[in-house]
């Protein structure tokens, strides 16, 4: 059956979801697919009929169907004044409103741990879950190397390890 699917069949399968497909949203929405999210389907159809052509020697229509074209979006960086309203709010609760006191913050107990991911994050462009997957011997702070390791353990997406640097402006022992 997967061998008798021609390019045509892709190109009108791609044109169906690209103008009359209603996706069905949990948030009841039914705005149509984005072009991106088309790409991604055309990616995800490559690499399956890419893979059925090796295993089973299948002809590969997707060859023949051009990649659709997406507008990539722009993204804002923080302005200074974002940056230190999240650094501020790494430090302090939420204003308690209490009935027999006076209102008041209190310092948050993890404020410098959440400060410290909250700088690598803004300094490196690091994915959360690669933060996440951090160990202490993945960090260099006197060279400021932060290695990202490959795979489930690193949390590098696409599999793909590397190495960012952190700033010189915050690294101990640094010259400035």
């Amino acid at each position: 059956m997967v061998g008798k699917i021609a390019a045509q069949d892709i190109s009108t399968y791609l044109t169906w979801l690209r103008t009359e497909y209603t996706p069905q949203r949990f948030n009841g929405k039914t705005t149509p697919l984005s072009p991106k999210t088309i790409r991604n389907v055309w990616v995800t159809l490559s690499s399956f009929f890419t893979w059925a052509s090796r295993e089973f020697a299948l002809p590969n229509p997707v060859k023949e169907v051009p990649a659709p074209k997406f507008q990539k979006t722009q993204t804002d960086p923080f302005t200074q004044d974002e940056v230190e309203r999240m650094l501020k709010a790494c430090v302090y609760t939420r204003e308690a409103n209490t009935d027999q006191r006076h209102k008041f913050v209190m310092r948050r107990a993890t404020a410098n741990r959440d400060r410290a991911i909250l700088l690598v994050l803004l300094d490196t462009g690091l994915r959360a879950s690669e933060v996440s997957a951090l160990k202490i011997g993945d960090v260099d702070a006197k060279r400021g190397k932060v290695e990202i390791k490959h795979g489930v353990e690193g949390g590098a997406k696409g599999g793909k390890g590397r190495i960012v640097y952190l700033a010189a402006a915050w690294r101990p022992n640094s010259v400035r």
